[in-house]
Formats: C-alpha cells, sequence, structure tokens
C-alpha cells in the first residue's frame, strides 16, 4: 500500500506540473545571456519553468555556518541547473567533467520513426554553502537552461556577522579542503516521464572529498554494474537506460559515498505507450 501512495504522488506532482504550471514563469533575460540560444539538437517544443515552491525566496538569512539553497525546475528537454554569485561568477560544483558535460548529450531525441520524444523531466539542485563567513554574503543566482531557454531565481544571502577571529580563522582552514567533506549529490533527477522504448538519461551529479563514488539501484533495490544489460554508467554519474519498458517504471536510487560519509537520491521513471 505504502508503495503505492509513493508511486501516485510522484504521478501526480509529474503531471499536474509539466501541464498546469509551465507559462507561469517568464524567461528572463540576463547577465548571463539571452533566454534563447540556437541549437541544431532543437527538436519539438522547449518547455523549461520552476516548480511551484520550488524557486528560490527572495532574501535568505543565516544566522549559523551554514546554509543550503535548492532549486526544483521542470522541463522539455531535460533541463539543467548551476549557480552564479553576485551575477558574474558561476559557482563550481563537483569535478570539470561534471561541470562542462552537463546536459542530456547521450539520450534519444528522436523515437525510432523519426518523431520527437516526450523528454519530459524534472531537475532538482541544492548548492551547499559551508562554513559561512561574512565576504558570502551576495546574491545567489539558480539558472536553469535547456539548449534553446533559460530561466532564473535569484535569493540574497545575508550572513549574521557575529563571528570572532578564531572562528574565521577555523572557517578558513575548512574551505581549502584541508579536512575530508562528505559526499553529497548536488543535481539529479527527481521525476522523468518517456516513450517506450527510448533511451534516457538521469542525471546524478556528486562532490566530496575524496571524490565519491557513485552506484544505482534499480526499482527492485538491485545494484546495476557495467554488465547488467540496458543499463550504462556514464563516468559523470548519470546513469543511462536504454530501450525503456514498464518494467523500468517506479524509484532508481542514485547512492554516492566516500569515506567521510554518505548522500542518496531518487527519481521515479515513468515510461508511456
Amino acid at each position: 500500500m505504502g508503495s503505492t501512495v509513493t508511486f501516485l504522488g510522484y504521478l501526480v506532482s509529474l503531471f499536474l506540473c509539466l501541464s498546469l504550471t509551465a507559462g507561469r514563469y517568464l524567461e528572463a533575460r540576463t547577465p548571463y545571456g539571452i533566454s534563447k540560444r540556437p541549437s541544431s539538437r532543437k527538436i519539438g517544443t522547449d518547455l523549461l519553468f520552476f516548480k511551484k515552491n520550488g524557486d528560490l525566496p527572495r532574501e535568505t538569512v543565516t544566522l549559523d555556518r551554514f546554509a543550503k539553497l535548492t532549486c526544483s525546475v521542470g522541463g522539455t528537454p531535460p533541463p539543467t541547473v548551476h549557480w552564479v554569485k553576485n551575477g558574474q561568477h558561476r559557482i563550481e560544483q563537483g569535478d570539470m567533467l561534471s561541470n562542462t558535460n552537463d546536459e542530456a548529450f547521450y539520450e534519444d531525441v528522436v523515437d525510432k520513426n523519426g518523431r520527437p520524444l516526450l523528454r519530459r523531466s524534472f531537475t532538482k539542485a541544492v548548492l551547499y554553502l559551508d562554513c559561512i563567513t561574512p565576504d558570502m554574503e551576495g546574491d545567489y543566482t539558480c539558472v536553469a537552461d535547456t539548449p534553446t531557454k533559460r530561466i532564473t531565481s535569484t535569493t540574497s544571502l545575508t550572513v549574521d556577522r557575529m563571528f570572532d577571529d578564531e572562528e574565521d580563522t577555523s572557517c578558513l582552514m575548512k574551505r581549502t579542503l584541508t579536512e575530508n567533506m562528505p559526499a553529497r549529490i548536488y543535481l539529479w533527477t527527481s521525476n522523468r516521464i518517456e516513450k517506450s522504448g527510448a533511451t534516457i538519461q538521469l542525471f546524478c551529479r556528486a562532490e566530496g572529498y575524496p571524490s565519491p563514488k557513485i552506484t544505482w539501484k534499480t526499482p527492485k533495490r538491485k545494484i546495476i554494474t557495467e554488465d547488467d544489460p540496458g543499463y550504462e554508467l556514464l563516468s559523470n554519474g548519470d546513469l543511462l537506460i536504454r530501450d525503456v519498458q514498464w518494467r523500468h517504471m517506479g524509484v532508481f536510487t542514485c547512492v554516492t559515498e566516500n569515506e567521510a560519509g554518505t548522500d542518496m537520491k531518487t527519481t521515479f521513471v515513468y515510461p508511456t505507450k
């Protein structure tokens, strides 16, 4: 019964948000570029929007040493997300491969008959701000992209300035990665709906020190290996599912771990006819 309720919840969230909230948000022209960008990969209708209550508050005030900013985006094709501080500097997360290869490059764009696929997806992203110091105040922007569209949401971070010199020194040491940082996932696909027979790419990008390892589990909780037919584990952490069918319907789990900690996120996959 519990599993059925969970599946229904994922479906309701996916269908309602994609069909009803699209169009509620305007595309933004920002310092990062114009909303529409030419691309030879554009096929079918593009869609991009912040999930209801998924965009950032206007102001985030932190009174401690840690903040976590969360952004949830729906779109067709699957949107990617990165973060910018003060409208200029992209905040690097994970390794170089994850940052430069952040689109769904490996999945199908059309079906076997050349018709556009659904490619409907939700992406979630988290920006972890560790060991906060006053110099980290500023505007933090969630930038959501497809190959042809871009939207943004910004929050202004205000920091409590009750710091002493000893605490500031401790924070600076941590920010130079002299200590281990637990593995954590900062970008992942939360929901995905696609026509049966397509190849789909599920995002899972992680960071940590030492560099974390990523594994995936099927809805039946089986760990996916390179020897499992129909699956491919990409070097950036993503999972490729070839010829997605009804048997793949359910919750896939991405797990990341290093010697300092473990994190996991789930993706609900729903194949259609």
